[in-house]
This record gives C-alpha cells, structure tokens and sequence, in this order.
C-alpha cells in the first residue's frame, strides 16, 4: 500500500512538472528544442523569384545553421542551374543571422551587392543566388 501511495505521488509530481514545462515553453520563458537562448525571433527566407524550384512565396525557416545549394544535402535545395552545390550558409549569430557564401562559383548578393565577407542579416534583406531571389524576414 505505501508502494502505490508513493507511485502515484511520484507520477503526480511528474505530470506537475511538465505541465509547468509545457507551460514556460509556451510564454517563451526557457527555450525549445532546436531554439537558442537570445534569439529574438526566428528567422525565415521567402521566395521572391527563381527558376521553379523553390517556387516564389515558399518560406523556410531558418535553423542554427542552415545551407543553401543544389546537392541533396543542402537543407534549401535550389534547382538553379546557376547555384553551386553548397552555395551559401545562414548562421544564427548571437541575436541575428549571418550569411557567407560558401566559395560558390557565381556568388552571392545581398541587397544587389556581392558577399565578400560574412555579413549580418537585416529583416527585409534580398539575398540573390543565380537566378533565385530571397527575403531575410527576421
């Protein structure tokens, strides 16, 4: 009998205990899985123009470290005869995002300009590789 009373006391405690988890994780007080701690919104590319693939107005959110290109292995797959394999990586950084192009053979431009260097992202920044255009929202 004391076996059981301390069995549902425990399992109690533990349902106590991710209500409060669920609940903290809802009012943004600890972060979530795949969030970082300081990030003050998640970050996102839309697409504004490109070849089909992706097709304009498709969004995808961006994770700690995200990579655009045409392989397989890209977690943005960009059918684009003008984007390299592993054509540029969205890093979170601190509070924001930076982008560098990974050597890619025709560049990277944001805001018209090419990336020489990594840069920090700006909500409404276009973000050009080959003939696919994107929006930073962030």
């Amino acid at each position: 009998m004391a076996l059981m009373w301390l069995l549902a006391r425990l399992a109690l405690a533990g349902l106590i205990s991710l209500y409060l988890y669920r609940a903290t994780l809802a009012a943004g007080i600890v972060p979530g899985p795949g969030r970082v701690p300081g990030a003050v919104a998640p970050g996102e590319l839309e697409v504004e123009a490109g070849p089909g693939v992706p097709s304009p107005g498709e969004r995808f959110p961006l994770g700690r470290v995200t990579v655009l290109g045409r392989s397989r292995e890209s977690d943005v797959i960009i059918l684009d005869p003008y984007v390299s394999s592993r054509h540029v990586e969205i890093a979170l950084a601190g509070a924001g995002f930076v982008v560098r192009d990974l050597e890619s053979a025709n560049g990277t431009y944001v805001n018209g300009r090419r990336l020489r260097r990594e840069r920090v992202l700006r909500n409404g920044d276009r973000l050009e590789l080959g003939d696919t255009v994107f929006r930073f929202r962030g």
